[in-house]
């Protein structure tokens, strides 16, 4: 049966931090060959930095206007760890159109913070707080209607508590078509619950929690998607106690507060250790799935940290109806990735690339142009940004790029262009300069 959360209330906090923008423009077509990736051509916009930050959600609005949250990479200072919502209304390569603010504080052990936007353009926040020594954090819904950069504007309430420690890349926090909020979580029992709420969302009586029973597993790691009618769509991860890890899926399409209502495949796809995935579902509501297979412990396999495009037509709660694709791209291409759909259902992918075959480390994106849930898919790839360009771009004395593309999200806006948000590591002499969000745009072939 569902349940009530309780509701906790917490204060604001204020802050002020700067942007960095790189804008990418002008990248051919590459072919799918995994040693011909040339990087996209940019150009360097000096802004200030955001500092402290990682793991970040954007969203473009339906006017053109990007917003963004992000998750504390390290305290702003003493024992404060700021989520941060940066806004910027139209010409987003000029520092002067972004302003930050901060909502809250999630805490040493918090994070996991993701925006979404109604059909007003209104900010819906989720994120989870955990300090130090804490059993358990709370998940924590917040709101703003209007002028969202004056914290009063912003409302919020603690719901769900669990003892889930990261969140990073999850999607587990989502609006449906009618813009009401929904989000999936393990609780400390390690039980998988889908809370949604229809009315009045700061209030916590309003929110109901309802059991996904998969006996013998214990589900986490979820990307949650809605289709067009408000049915939703999950993908999580399974680590059976005595048996490998899989990616499983899960559906409902009738009264989703009744657990009976929920049907689920525990186990659609093995995947080893360092995986990724990411859903979202076309305009038909079929279910599309990006996965990054990480490493397999029964040793080395060709199939070890390569990435994978599947889908699902009908009876998705079936194995046997899923189409399989193995992007052809080198091993290492694929970490952190994340899935979106264009205007034609065809899929785009951004990743991060740790190493892969001549020692790249940055972002790359590949994308589909035809046949895409065939095995006679075409697909293009190219590298956006790496470390190496970023230290020609940006050089820094006694200093080097470490990573550049680690936990990307992006939008592909009603123009077609992609803009994407990634973090960004600069080390010098030995240590670490801090860890930034960066921003990018490019405009898609």
């Amino acid at each position: 049966m569902p349940y009530k959360l309780e509701i906790h209330w917490r204060t604001f906090v204020w802050l002020t931090i700067h942007t960095l923008l790189i804008c990418i423009l002008s990248v051919s077509h590459v072919s799918a060959a995994a040693n011909s990736m040339p990087t996209a051509q940019a150009f360097d916009i000096p802004l200030p930095n955001i500092v402290f930050g990682t793991d970040a959600s954007l969203v473009v609005a339906g006017d053109g206007s990007v917003h963004a949250a992000f998750s504390p990479a390290a305290p702003l200072r003493v024992n404060v760890y700021p989520v941060q919502y940066t806004y910027c209304a139209a010409q987003c390569n000029q520092t002067s159109n972004w302003s930050v603010m901060g909502v809250d504080n999630v805490g040493y052990d918090g994070g996991g913070v993701r925006l979404r936007l109604d059909a007003q353009g209104h900010p819906r926040l989720m994120w989870y707080t955990r300090n130090i020594g804490d059993h358990e954090g709370i998940y924590v819904y917040a709101e703003c209607n209007q002028a969202c950069l004056k914290p009063a504007n912003w409302q919020k309430v603690e719901l769900a508590k669990s003892r889930q420690y990261s969140l990073s890349d999850e999607e587990y926090f989502t609006l449906d078509p009618q813009g009401q909020p929904h989000f999936v979580f393990q609780n400390s029992d390690g039980v998988a619950y889908y809370a949604s709420c229809e009315r009045a969302c700061t209030q916590a009586t309003n929110w109901m929690a309802t059991p996904i029973n998969t006996p013998g597993f214990e589900p986490f790691n979820f990307e949650l998607a809605y289709d067009n009618n408000g049915h939703p769509r999950l993908s999580f991860i399974t680590q059976p106690r005595i048996e490998a890890t899989f990616v499983g899926f899960a559906t409902c399409d009738l009264n989703c507060t009744n657990a009976a209502n929920w049907l689920v495949l525990p186990r659609l796809i093995h995947v080893g250790v360092d995986y990724d995935h990411s859903l979202t579902v076309n305009s038909q509501g079929q279910p599309r799935l990006a996965v990054y297979t990480g490493g397999y412990t029964n040793g080395p396999t060709p199939n070890d940290y390569r990435l994978l495009y599947l889908g699902c037509d009908a009876s998705c709660t079936a194995s046997k109806n899923w189409f399989y694709q193995l992007l052809p791209l080198p091993a290492s291409y694929g970490e952190d990735v994340d899935l979106a759909l264009d205007n034609q259902s065809r899929p785009h992918l951004i990743y991060y690339v740790r190493g892969g075959e001549g020692s790249i480390y940055g972002i790359g994106q590949a994308w589909c142009t035809a046949n895409c849930a065939t095995n006679g898919a075409i697909w293009q790839n190219e590298m956006l940004m790496t470390t190496a360009r970023l230290d020609l771009l940006e050089p820094k004395r006694g200093c080097s790029w470490l990573y550049a593309g680690q936990h990307p999200s992006f939008v592909l806006d009603q123009t077609g262009s992609l803009q994407v948000a990634y973090d960004g590591e600069v080390i010098c002499d030995g240590g670490s300069a801090g860890r930034l969000i960066r921003f990018a745009v490019r405009r898609q072939p």
